[in-house]
């Protein structure tokens, strides 16, 4: 079993797809670092130029659903449906 192991861990060392793998995953990480820094950065500069009080920020939370109205609008049409039903 041990030889099994040794065996699929030399083919993958030595072969040209695993090192190409490895070489854009390398990249990648190394274009997340310098977009991650710049980043924070960017948001350090920004940050001693706004400020904000509690007063200014307002959020709401919640889900806004639309209702279709009747015709006359007096009623959403979903309680059509139910009288009729």
């Amino acid at each position: 079993m041990i030889n099994l192991l040794k065996m699929d861990f030399y083919r993958m060392l030595h072969t040209r797809a695993a090192w190409i793998i490895l070489f854009v995953t390398m990249m990648f990480a190394g274009f997340s670092m310098s977009m991650g820094k710049s980043d924070s950065a960017t948001t350090y500069d920004n940050s001693n130029k706004v400020e904000l009080s509690e007063e200014s920020i307002q959020m709401s939370f919640g889900i806004y659903v639309n209702t279709p109205q009747s015709v006359d609008g007096t009623q959403p049409a979903l309680l059509e449906y139910w009288k009729n039903a």
